[in-house]
């Protein structure tokens, strides 16, 4: 799977199309002046204004099914804002908005059902929704958002007074009684947060269509209302973007123009401009901030490959893995963000050469991380020790010496990483765990390249702790699948050759992982480094249903050991869950 936050800021605007059709349409805009072509979203159509969020890294549009008999809520999804899921249906039935917000980690959505009751849910992923929750207020109009770690939702009175009205809750299902703004609106409200002041958007309730705002530090206390020298005659949107308050709105004409304006502080406001759309009833805005930076940690060990039995009697025998293997990992950053941030991976596919002895991929189970395999044209051939039986200090490691990892970070909670490479190709480096358990004994220009690399003892004790054959180390079944034919090693047997295939273990499926910290470089803006936590770790993984997925090989050659060998004679072969490949073992690993 591959991750799709937009990687540059823009302003969206959705809205229904002045037409028949009643088409829900999309447009957007790099600075909230200059607006693109709008978009059909999905074959979709409604009735009522839709709202839009971004979560998990993918956009989100609410509305209400066309159909006046069965005026469901809909939920669509797109990870690019072009191409967009099929809706779901989401809560009840509505004649009215139905709004989407994002809080402590989630897609939270609020609606008025057909008795213009409020009731609100949530969803982890944006597709499995908790039950919705009476808010025990009644309204025609209403918006949503989070503000100062509670759930705000400004509503109008379903009274005759139209008056303005707010409630607040810390978990979508205690609500606050009311609050008034000591406002009335012609039309629902808009709601939008800067700067720390939370910010109202409506229709003075008179024959004048004035737009105003006001606004408050606490969602208590609220100013007087500021008109912004508009009129309109439709429900505002308002959102927050590049540091500024946009206020979206249907010309009070009937040329159903779209309009926008801007503040810096819900005041003082510039004068309007078109975005290039006419819509039934006005449009809804929804600001995406996108800060970048870059993360650089020192390494990433790619592949763990152990090296078979030895042998005092001359040749050892020797592992190759060469097309049919790939001998890397699954690599997400655990749990190096803070908690409460969404992140997402995805893969720098222009800085990976298609003739490197590893590449990295999106392609995987999951979101949140990458695959790194070695290429189909690169051969991996190890031979066991000159001495007889298995010395783990001849298992070794492929470390990545330059990973970097490209941060997209937005205002709502999303992160999302691109993995890359720092400098024109990955440097990758061959280490044997012998010479990181007795570091005196490595060849001085491998020490030379990891001392460049930043490198220390502290380093060499994580690298070593993703192989548990190490001292110390404990092994996870889960890890280690056991292949169904074990191996002759006696001296005086024949040289034998076989294929090794993961297809040949247990058909169950297994999920393991090994995690280890690295110190890495953070460079970027404030949304940037504060999704950051103070950690940084890599996760290697490996989900495998054997019966499913696709086989992986080696060429295996096993040698006699010399004639005054008398240790273990049958020869245990594992398949390793995690780097994807084969480990050898002279006694049955511990289950």
């Amino acid at each position: 799977m591959s991750a799709n936050l937009p990687t540059n800021s823009a302003i969206y605007a959705s809205f229904v199309a002045d037409s028949d059709s009643n088409a829900l349409l999309l447009c957007a805009s790099p600075d909230g002046c200059s607006w693109g072509p709008n978009i059909d979203i999905a074959d979709q159509t409604t009735l009522a204004i839709p709202d839009l969020a971004v979560f998990n890294s993918q956009f989100w549009v609410s509305f209400v099914a066309s159909n006046g008999n069965n005026p469901q809520v809909l939920l669509c999804s797109s990870p690019d804002g072009v191409n967009w899921s099929n809706n779901m249906v989401v809560g009840g039935q509505s004649f009215r908005s139905p709004r989407l917000t994002v809080f402590n980690g989630r897609l939270w959505l609020a609606y008025a059902d057909t008795s213009s009751d409020l009731w609100v849910g949530s969803s982890p992923d944006g597709v499995n929704w908790t039950p919705f929750y009476p808010v025990n207020q009644s309204t025609w109009g209403f918006d949503f958002t989070s503000f100062n770690g509670q759930l705000y939702i400004v509503f109008i009175t379903s009274s005759s007074s139209q008056d303005l009205l707010v409630c607040s809750s810390p978990d979508g299902i205690n609500w606050s009684g009311n609050t008034p703004i000591n406002q009335s609106s012609l039309t629902a409200p808009a709601v939008a947060v800067l700067n720390g002041q939370m910010v109202v958007a409506f229709v003075a309730n008179s024959s004048s269509n004035e737009l105003l705002t006001c606004i408050s530090s606490d969602g208590v206390n609220w100013s007087g209302n500021h008109w912004v020298d508009q009129t309109t005659a439709y429900a505002p949107t308002l959102t927050a973007f590049n540091n500024l308050l946009w206020v979206g709105f249907r010309a009070d004409s009937d040329s159903g123009v779209l309009l926008q304006c801007s503040s810096a502080d819900g005041i003082n406001w510039s004068s309007n401009g078109s975005i290039g759309q006419t819509g039934q009833g006005g449009p809804t805005f929804l600001g995406v901030d996108i800060q970048t930076g870059t993360l650089t940690p020192k390494y990433i060990v790619t592949s763990v490959i152990y090296a078979p039995p030895g042998s005092a009697a001359g040749t050892a025998s020797s592992v190759s893995y060469s097309q049919g293997s790939q001998a890397g990992t699954t690599v997400s950053t655990g749990n190096s963000f803070q908690q409460g941030y969404s992140v997402t991976a995805g893969v720098d596919t222009g800085a990976f050469s298609a003739e490197a002895s590893f590449g990295c991929s999106s392609e995987t189970s999951s979101s949140s991380s990458v695959s790194i395999n070695k290429s189909t044209t690169f051969t991996i051939d190890l031979s066991g020790p000159n001495n007889d039986g298995i010395d783990h200090q001849n298992d070794g490691f492929y470390l990545w010496l330059n990973p970097l990892l490209n941060i997209y970070a937005d205002s709502f909670g999303d992160v999302q990483w691109l993995m890359s490479v720092a400098g024109a190709t990955m440097q990758i480096v061959w280490v044997q765990a012998g010479w990181l358990l007795q570091p005196g004994t490595m060849p001085q220009d491998v020490q030379q390249t990891l001392d460049a690399a930043g490198l220390t003892p502290t380093d060499y004790a994580a690298i070593l702790s993703t192989n548990p054959f190490m001292p110390g180390g404990t092994i996870d079944p889960n890890r280690y699948l056991l292949l169904n034919q074990t191996f002759t090693y006696e001296a005086g047997s024949p040289t034998e050759s076989f294929t090794l295939s993961n297809s040949e273990t247990q058909t169950q499926t297994q999920e393991t992982s090994v995690t280890y910290s690295v110190d890495a470089t953070v460079k970027g803006g404030e949304e940037v480094t504060a999704a950051i936590g103070a950690n940084f770790e890599w996760t290697n993984s490996s989900s495998t249903e054997t019966e499913s997925e696709t086989d992986q090989t080696a060429t295996f050659t096993i040698n006699p050991p010399s004639s005054g060998y008398d240790g273990p004679v049958m020869l245990y072969v594992y398949w390793d869950n995690v780097y994807q490949s084969f480990a050898f073992s002279l006694e049955p690993l511990s289950s």
